[in-house]
């Protein structure tokens, strides 16, 4: 979502000197798939008050490389 090309943007700005993001669409080098990212511009806010009013159900992150080390992303926070 758009909160995290924000973050993208501003972490590769101050932690590698360079004015880059993510990309919304791209074909990986391959040239077989293309990487589409559906809310490149909506808010993160917007996401979770949709879910919220739609009744979404809330899914706890299991993802075990979420538990390892701290990641950079987490430092910068």
């Amino acid at each position: 979502h758009l909160d995290d090309f924000a973050e993208s943007f501003m972490m590769s700005a101050m932690m590698n000197g360079l004015l880059r993001t993510m990309k919304a669409s791209y074909v990986i080098d391959a040239g077989d798939i293309s990487v589409i990212r559906p809310f490149a511009y909506a808010r993160e806010k917007m996401m979770r008050d949709f879910s919220y009013a739609a009744g979404l159900p809330i899914i706890a992150e299991n993802c075990p490389a979420c538990f390892e080390a701290p990641k950079a992303i987490n430092l910068t926070r």
